[in-house]
C-alpha cells in the first residue's frame, strides 16, 4: 500500500530497521566489559563516537598539495557530519605557503549553530552563553554567506607559539590575519576525524582574533582535558597571555 512516501525512503527505512535487527542480535556483549558498558551507557556522546568509528568510514587523510583531493575530502566531510552536498569546484584554494599546510573549507552558508550541532554528537561543548549563534557573532574577518571558501593554516595542535602574548589589539596593529569562531570549530571538527577522535588546544587556547562577538570581545577556543570538553569563552580586546595565542591565516 502506498502511504504517500517515496518508495526510495521505505528502503531505507526498512534497511535501517534490519541493520539494527542485525547488531543487536550479534553485538558480542559478553566480550565487552562491565565497566566500559556502564561508561557507555552514561555517556550517549561517548557510545555515538565509538558506533561511528565502528560503521561509518573513516576519510582519508588529505596529504600534500593536491587541490582536487583537498576539496574531495572536504565534499566527504560536509556529508558525512552535516549531511550537505557541497559542490566546492570553484573554490579558490590560497597559494601554498611555506608551513601553511592545513586547507580549511568552509561551505556556503554554514552556521556557527550548525557546527555546533555537529560537534555535540561526538564530544562535550560547554558555551559561555547558552544557544551561542551567528548573531551573537556579527563580525568576522570571513564569511560564506556568499560562497564557498577556503584558508590556510599551520597545521598544529596547539595554537601558534609564534603568536603568544599578542591581545588581538597587537595583531590587528601588525596586520595578523587570525582564524575565525567558525573555522576553529570546523577544524576542531576535522581534526576529530582525521586523528580518529584527537582534540586541539590541549594546553593553550585558541585566540579567535578575526572575529568579534556582539560586544566587541574575542572568542577563544581550547579542549578542557581535566573537564574532557570543548570550551568557547571570550577575552577582551587587551588580553595578552602566554596561552592565549591566536592562529595566523592565509586567505584569497
Amino acid at each position: 500500500m502506498n502511504n504517500g512516501k517515496p518508495e526510495t525512503t521505505d528502503t531505507v527505512v526498512k534497511q535501517d530497521q534490519e541493520l539494527l535487527a542485525s547488531i543487536t542480535r550479534l553485538m558480542p556483549l559478553d566480550l565487552i566489559p562491565n565497566d566500559y558498558k556502564q561508561e557507555l551507557i552514561g555517556s550517549p556522546v561517548k557510545l555515538r563516537t565509538v558506533l561511528t568509528k565502528a560503521f561509518v568510514p573513516a576519510i582519508s587523510v588529505v596529504v600534500g598539495k593536491d587541490e582536487a583531493a583537498i576539496k574531495d575530502w572536504w565534499v566527504k566531510f560536509y556529508q558525512k557530519y552535516f549531511n550537505l552536498k557541497v559542490d566546492l569546484s570553484a573554490v579558490k584554494i590560497p597559494d601554498y605557503q611555506e608551513g601553511f599546510d592545513w586547507v580549511i573549507i568552509i561551505a556556503q552558508s554554514l552556521t556557527i549553530s550548525q557546527v555546533l550541532k555537529a560537534l555535540k554528537r561526538y564530544m562535550k561543548v560547554y558555551l559561555y552563553k547558552d544557544n551561542l549563534s551567528d548573531k551573537d557573532v556579527p563580525t568576522n574577518d570571513r564569511d560564506a554567506k556568499n560562497g564557498s571558501y577556503a584558508v590556510r593554516f599551520r597545521k598544529r595542535v596547539e595554537a601558534d607559539e609564534e603568536l603568544k602574548n599578542y591581545s588581538a589589539n597587537d595583531l590587528k596593529e601588525n596586520n595578523v590575519v587570525g582564524i575565525t569562531l567558525l573555522e576553529r570549530l570546523i577544524m576542531e571538527l576535522a581534526y576529530f576525524e582525521e586523528t580518529d577522535g584527537k582534540h586541539l588546544d590541549i594546553n593553550n587556547w585558541t585566540l579567535c582574533s578575526g572575529s568579534r562577538y556582539s560586544g566587541g570581545d574575542v572568542p577563544h577556543v581550547d579542549w578542557g582535558p581535566g573537564y574532557d570538553e570543548l570550551y568557547v569563552g571570550w577575552s577582551f580586546l587587551g588580553d595578552a597571555v602566554g596561552y592565549l595565542r591566536a592562529r595566523a591565516a592565509v586567505s584569497c
